[in-house]
């Protein structure tokens, strides 16, 4: 884990870390998922939410908690665009004529992966001869064959 001690210009910062603050910056980063925006919106720097984080079990777990709202925020966008979709404009001669709604096969790929691995994922099923599993030993020979004349270790065979 990365450690940050704080410099003397941060030292007052120590005291700074209140529930206020706390909320403040764990509902900016919920909202936009992004630690800058969070630190302007607590009006503290990078370098004290990183100290705060690693030095009060109240803000990192605010932080971790928002960090989780936020990727719940994304995943809900994720399933807007793939099953709702998104309205884009259509242009005739340079003149908004309509919409078109669009959306995300991609998206719908990832949900659907996120929410049952077992069933989505991709699957490669490396068989041996006859369908046996195959052995790692077997594996790592053939990629690995010894050049022509030597032993498998460098030396010269006779």
């Amino acid at each position: 884990m990365n450690t940050v001690s704080p410099s003397p210009a941060y030292a007052d910062r120590e005291h700074g870390c209140t529930p206020e603050v706390i909320e403040k910056f764990a509902e900016a980063l919920a909202e936009t998922g992004k630690v800058k925006d969070a630190c302007i919106a607590a009006n503290i720097s990078r370098r004290t939410a990183l100290y705060w984080r690693h030095e009060h079990a109240d803000f990192a777990s605010a932080w971790a908690e928002a960090l989780k709202v936020a990727c719940w925020n994304l995943e809900d966008e994720g399933y807007r665009r793939a099953h709702d979709g998104v309205d884009k404009p259509v242009y005739q001669m340079g003149a908004e004529v309509g919409l078109i709604r669009e959306y995300s096969d991609t998206m719908l790929i990832f949900l659907l992966k996120a929410a049952d691995p077992n069933k989505y994922r991709e699957r490669v099923a490396l068989t041996g001869e006859n369908g046996e599993p195959l052995k790692a030993e077997v594996v790592i020979r053939h990629m690995f064959k010894p050049p022509e004349g030597t032993d498998g270790d460098g030396a010269a065979t006779a």
